[in-house]
């Protein structure tokens, strides 16, 4: 039909390729209604003229026989869209496809409740197998418990005795075979007591005690030392912390740290506040202001060790470990500290002289404030022991 429109519509075929070729977006089924419409109009109307233009047709196909009429396209109104085809006929079955691969491994069930009980099953054979193999012999069972003592016998009744007979001949020579054990004999009464043996050799070394020597970085003969360290506490001005002196060791380890100070307990190094007052210079002087050192000592094969104030000596069958003077914290101070005994020839930390007033060893001296005097002398320095046993 296209080309029949083509054909006898030359320029509005032209125009028709054009559009459909520029994509003017007319659908072409609207185009192709409108110009057989136009068609079909002109050809009737042809029909009717044809009598009356006979002539002028004929001289016009004469004159020019590849020329043809022009009939201009006009565009009717557009048309209501179509109803839906009716479906089709269902096409033929695939072919199957293939297995899927298996799943994975689901979970564990839940166990199921109990099944009933089975069947009674029928008696088994009931003749008598053949007897086993004998056992082994068992171990000798452990003896018995001894038994009472039992009644004694009847007395002899007496045998009146006969004349001597006479001498028998001489036997046969063949010892005969041994008789059966007889029962045991009844217990012998207890024999007297041993001489002593001789005394065996000393044991190994057991026990032990551990003290600490302030003022020094050394122990006393024939006494291990366990480490040498530097005296230290809270500060002499602040009331919180531990109460008591600290050896601490030269070479500290650490677990988890947090850098910096916080409001917590602190250690401040040992001083010797030994000067003289104001009757003049006191013992230990010549140490004032150093920081003090210690010693942690082992002895060994002792069980026990004390201080013993305002004594220089120890009691018999007690070993001196060292001697020198009773020391604490100022009574003027708010720090509190327990009451040491400081070697009486103390040494000094190396570079340890700055004053920086840290926990301070300062002498004790007794009052006459409930203690009794004489024999104490009032504000005379205390004197201590460190004895062992």
């Amino acid at each position: 039909i296209q080309h029949m429109i083509v054909r006898r519509l030359p320029k509005r075929g032209m125009q028709l390729n054009r559009a459909m070729a520029e994509g003017t977006g007319v659908p072409l089924s609207r185009l192709l209604l409108g110009s057989l419409v136009v068609l079909l109009l002109s050809q009737a109307k042809g029909g009717v003229m044809t009598k009356r233009n006979t002539e002028v047709s004929t001289a016009e196909e004469s004159t020019d026989t590849n020329s043809c009429p022009q009939i201009e396209l006009l565009r009717g109104h557009d048309g209501q869209n179509g109803r839906d085809g009716r479906d089709g006929l269902p096409g033929a079955p695939g072919s199957a496809g293939r297995d899927g691969k298996d799943g994975e491994k689901g979970e564990k069930g839940c166990t199921g409740p109990v099944g009933p009980p089975g069947d009674i099953g029928s008696p088994g054979d009931s003749s008598q197998g053949d007897h086993g193999p004998r056992g082994a012999k068992g171990d000798i069972g452990p003896p018995g418990e001894k038994g009472n003592i039992g009644q004694p016998g009847l007395p002899e009744p007496s045998i009146i005795k006969g004349a001597k007979g006479m001498k028998g001949e001489a036997g046969n020579s063949v010892v005969g075979p041994p008789g059966t054990l007889g029962p045991p004999g009844r217990d012998g009464s207890k024999g007297e007591k041993g001489t002593s043996g001789v005394q065996g050799p000393q044991g190994p070394a057991g026990g032990g005690v551990v003290y600490t020597r302030w003022g020094r970085t050394t122990c006393p003969s024939g006494r291990d030392l366990v480490y040498e360290g530097v005296a230290a506490g809270g500060r002499y001005n602040e009331g919180g912390g531990g109460v008591g002196y600290l050896c601490l060791p030269e070479d500290p380890n650490y677990l988890l740290y947090d850098p910096g100070y916080e409001k917590r307990g602190k250690l401040y190094g040992g001083e010797y506040e030994t000067a003289g007052g104001s009757h003049g210079s006191g013992p230990l002087s010549a140490v004032n202001n150093h920081d003090v050192p210690c010693a942690v000592c082992y002895a060994a094969r002792k069980s026990t060790v004390l201080m013993i104030p305002a004594k220089t000596s120890c009691p018999s069958s007690w070993t001196r470990e060292y001697y020198g003077y009773l020391m604490s914290e100022a009574s003027t101070n708010p720090m509190q500290t327990n009451f040491v005994c400081v070697d009486n020839n103390p040494e000094t930390i190396p570079g340890g002289i700055l004053n920086r007033n840290g926990v301070s060893f300062f002498h004790v001296e007794a009052t006459c404030s409930g203690i009794p005097c004489p024999p104490y002398v009032d504000g005379r320095e205390v004197t201590c022991t460190v004895c062992t046993k």
